[in-house]
């Protein structure tokens, strides 16, 4: 299993699909080999397939293999453009194994292309809760909930949107720039949304290009 998670790792798809069917050949039919042959067959495009080595997987596994294979096939309903069961398939994974920041990344993002920001922020809040290398996901949605909020000529929700954003980034960027930020934020709330702009585009570039880049096409 761990060479084939290797070759799995590197994008050598065929390679580990043949040491998994090896593996299972000689006897080792283990929940593990199926599940990452799930996952070598979705890379290849072979959705039908995977789900077949998800039900043997299911079978054969306990416990957080259960939790394995709830995310795999959310990540398979996503494949298929079923973003509503991907989502559900992997609240699922999460419900089973709540301390993998990972899975809780990954729900964040379905709810994202769902068009679900405020849920994608809090799966992202848990993520940067787990392992602080997931908060800047969590700080971009928010930054991007309060450009949406003063496009829509909203400055209280927008200054709300920010602050929240604010709150992680304390821990992510310096004092120098969270200041440059909240400098940002004043002149939002004053309506001078050109001179903020003016003024704070470096450090919303350090924060986040994405919302960088949202700021230009509101102004």
């Amino acid at each position: 299993a761990d060479l084939a998670l290797f070759y799995r790792q590197k994008g050598l798809l065929a390679l580990s699909e043949a040491v998994l069917r090896d593996a299972m050949a000689s006897g080792d039919d283990l929940a593990e080999h199926h599940l990452i042959l799930a996952s070598v067959l979705r890379a290849q495009g072979q959705i039908k397939q995977a789900l077949l080595e998800l039900k043997k997987a299911r079978t054969r596994g306990e416990g957080g293999e259960h939790a394995a294979v709830a995310y795999e096939l959310g990540l398979c309903h996503e494949a298929m453009g079923e973003l509503k069961k991907a989502a559900q398939q992997v609240a699922s994974a999460v419900a089973l194994e709540p301390d993998n920041p990972h899975m809780h990344l990954t729900l964040g993002m379905l709810y994202e292309k769902q068009g679900r920001p405020r849920l994608a922020r809090k799966a992202y809040r848990v993520a940067a809760s787990l392992d602080s290398a997931f908060a800047p996901a969590f700080v971009d949605v928010s930054f991007r909930l309060a450009l949406a909020a003063l496009e829509e000529g909203n400055l209280e929700r927008s200054l709300q949107e920010f602050t929240t954003g604010l709150s992680e980034s304390a821990s992510l960027f310096s004092p120098a720039v969270v200041g440059e930020v909240e400098h940002l934020v004043s002149h939002l709330v004053a309506g001078e949304q050109v001179r903020a702009y003016a003024e704070a585009s470096e450090p919303m570039r350090r924060l986040s290009r994405k919302a960088l880049a949202d700021v230009e096409d509101a102004f």
